[in-house]
């Protein structure tokens, strides 16, 4: 990133005046999305794991497939670390909350960004952060395409495994088949 352009990674539902601003400031828009189950199992590491929100609180105690199901279908309001109160959505509605950005944004599968690393394939992720970076209008050059591949893998405080598939160890297929009725 150089002198004057700016990235910006978050969790963030559609909002029509961040569109504006960000359309105002010439931002590229690139949505990254993953599989439900992926998010799913993630999530209940993350809750489970976090033990200044009070969500992990709501699903102590719980046997691992309730844990999903709760996860899938959402929680009560809690208190998050910021200090703020508020429900964990459901799949459903976290999935509807970002819909909006679609028509707006390049929007790119995590499980091909992964790579080798994350077992993946390293051609389709050759191709995607191509396709990302000529998004942004960056430099597409082969050389950057592997070193932006390169560091990818890993990188965020979130980061648990990352491996493509792996939440289907973690899920039961009736939990499997509650999450397909869900989304």
């Amino acid at each position: 990133i150089g002198p004057g352009e700016y990235l910006a990674c978050a969790h963030l539902p559609y909002n029509s005046r961040l569109l504006s601003l960000l359309r105002a400031r010439e931002f590229r828009l690139v949505l990254t999305v993953r599989h439900p189950g992926a998010v799913v199992v993630s999530a209940a590491h993350y809750l489970l794991g976090d033990p200044t929100c009070t969500c992990a609180e709501a699903l102590s105690g719980l046997e691992w497939p309730e844990v999903l199901r709760r996860v899938i279908h959402g929680l009560p309001p809690a208190v998050w670390p910021s200090g703020r109160v508020a429900p964990w959505f459901g799949i459903r509605e976290q999935y509807a909350a970002v819909a909006g950005w679609l028509p707006h944004a390049l929007t790119v599968r995590y499980e091909d960004l992964v790579g080798p690393q994350g077992g993946g394939s390293e051609a389709l992720q050759a191709r995607v952060v191509r396709k990302v970076l000529e998004w942004v209008g960056a430099d597409a050059g082969a050389e950057q395409v592997r070193a932006v591949a390169a560091n990818l893998y890993g990188w965020t405080r979130t980061f648990r495994r990352g491996q493509v598939g792996s939440w289907r160890e973690e899920m039961s297929p009736d939990v499997q088949a509650e999450l397909d009725r869900a989304v």
